[in-house]
């Protein structure tokens, strides 16, 4: 209870003197530091990456202890090879370590840290770096995806014949053109068909699969008539599931289905 009451009756400007003389020090009287990066960028590739400047007797005039480590801590570390400067930085700037002996320096300590730090106006860099965008002369760029003349057609067919039949969608025929001059595919489909019946009759488990009637209501009346001749199909992972895949790739009179159709944008 007495030394509190004593301690108690120290005036506040002693108080704050005490605490200046524990934390500073007028004169530290540290060795001059010299370091040339440039001739270090020579041996060291690596030590180019950062933009560091030399140190040309250089006196030191603060040392930060660990109670404020927070600023000198690493966030980032670019390596060399083995015993080679190593590059560092924290929120005061880009640090180069390495062995004072290796830099020929007077200095007794093992290891040198030279600190270099960004003053960089950061006002100024963002308005350089908006000047480059192109909103800032009202240059907007497309906010809807730009399409081509074809895919521009084919998007329109789309919308005017697309519609909902029973449970499933319908869309019109995406032709280039049209009035498009279809040839004559009936007799190629035909001599494709003979193909499939041959081989119907060496392997009787595609019949099931090839040998299907259209309904009367797929049958339609439109002068643009293509044939389009099919195969079967085995999957690999499905032994007994046979797929049956319609050929509109197959050509007659030069042409086939696939040339005469758009193949639409990416809906994706």
């Amino acid at each position: 209870m007495k030394s509190k009451a004593s301690n108690s009756k120290i005036p506040a400007s002693t108080k704050l003197k005490m605490y200046a003389v524990k934390k500073t020090v007028k004169n530290l009287r540290l060795p001059l530091h010299t370091v040339d990066i440039y001739q270090l960028k020579e041996n060291w590739t690596h030590l180019s990456a950062v933009d560091v400047s030399s140190m040309m007797n250089v006196q030191l005039k603060i040392l930060i202890g660990q109670d404020n480590c927070q600023l000198i801590i690493p966030r980032e570390v670019i390596e060399g090879p083995p015993n080679a400067p190593v590059l560092s930085r924290s929120l005061l700037g880009w640090s180069v370590h390495r062995n004072v002996g290796a830099l020929k320096n007077r200095m007794n300590d093992n290891i040198m840290l030279h600190t270099w730090e960004c003053k960089c106006d950061d006002k100024l860099h963002n308005l350089v770096k908006q000047s480059f965008k192109t909103e800032s002369f009202r240059v907007l760029p497309p906010v809807k995806k730009l399409l081509s003349h074809e895919e521009e057609r084919a998007r329109k067919i789309m919308e005017n014949t697309t519609k909902g039949v029973d449970d499933r969608w319908e869309t019109g025929l995406l032709w280039r053109h049209d009035d498009p001059n279809l040839p004559l595919s009936y007799v190629m489909t035909k001599q494709r068909l003979y193909t499939i019946e041959k081989q119907m009759r060496k392997d009787e488990a595609l019949i099931p699969c090839t040998k299907k009637k259209l309904r009367s209501s797929e049958i339609s009346s439109n002068p643009k008539t293509w044939y389009i001749p099919h195969f079967p199909v085995y999957n690999v992972n499905k032994p007994r599931k046979i797929r049956l895949v319609f050929d509109a790739a197959a050509r007659s009179g030069g042409s086939s289905l696939n040339n005469m159709l758009l193949p639409g944008p990416d809906m994706l």
